[in-house]
């Protein structure tokens, strides 16, 4: 894809941003300037690669075309870390989260999450149930775990929030496993504003501080993402 080429996508699609389009690299002391290209041209060639992965899974869902408010990883990008104004706004609107996963027996690990202890949500595999945790703030901490353990193989895990309306305000969870539910519960308050400008969203484990520390040391995830899509619904 050539780059004037590139430049027209992004105008017709900016929904599916991953990092943003500008290559930002530095002179490294004692680096060439043929270096310094080679350097920039490898950091446009990632760019022009993580938005033909998106080009591609938008020609498989048209229905989310124009549209803001959907993100989408594929496994390249797995374990990254992005910040918060990197990354969708999953912020006083209901949602859903969908990934496809392959796992072993009694799989850990985190699939999706964003924030850390003062604040976040993650959701995740332990003991080879699916779960999601919500922490608000850091004082109450709202978890929902699966009534069923993941089997070994290839699944499409979910997760759909439906938010009661209102800034801040909570919800129900529901997990689902290839479609089915497997638990549902409250979330009785969320974030309204931030998740901390010193944590990030994260694919494939937690970085930095712990959304949930129940799985401290066990957050890289045991088996293999091959996407995660986040898909927002703002009330109407």
């Amino acid at each position: 894809m050539k780059r004037d080429e590139f430049e027209k996508l992004i105008e017709k699609y900016p929904e599916l941003t991953t990092w943003g389009y500008g290559v930002n690299v530095q002179y490294a002391e004692g680096q060439s300037r043929s270096e310094y290209h080679a350097q920039e041209h490898e950091g446009l060639k990632t760019q022009l690669e993580n938005f033909e992965l998106c080009l591609e899974w938008l020609d498989k869902n048209p229905r989310l075309e124009g549209r803001r408010n959907a993100h989408y990883w594929k496994d390249r990008v797995q374990s990254e870390m992005r910040p918060e104004n990197a990354f969708i706004n999953v912020k006083n609107t209901s949602l859903t989260i969908t990934a496809d996963v392959t796992v072993p027996a009694n799989a850990d690990g985190v699939v999706i999450c964003q924030g850390g202890d003062f604040g976040g949500w993650t959701f995740y595999i332990l003991d080879g149930k699916l779960g999601y945790t919500y922490n608000w703030v850091g004082l109450e901490s709202y978890t929902i775990t699966s009534n069923q353990k993941v089997p070994p193989g290839t699944h499409t895990l979910a997760f759909d929030f439906a938010n009661d309306g209102g800034r801040g305000s909570g919800g129900t969870g529901t997990l689902s496993l290839n479609g089915q539910k497997v638990g549902e519960g409250r979330i009785n308050r969320t974030n309204s504003n931030t998740f901390g400008i010193d944590e990030s969203a994260d694919v494939g484990l937690d970085e930095n501080t712990p959304v949930y520390p129940a799985y401290a040391k066990r957050d890289r995830f045991t088996g293999k993402i091959a996407s995660v899509t986040i898909e927002t619904h703002p009330a109407k």
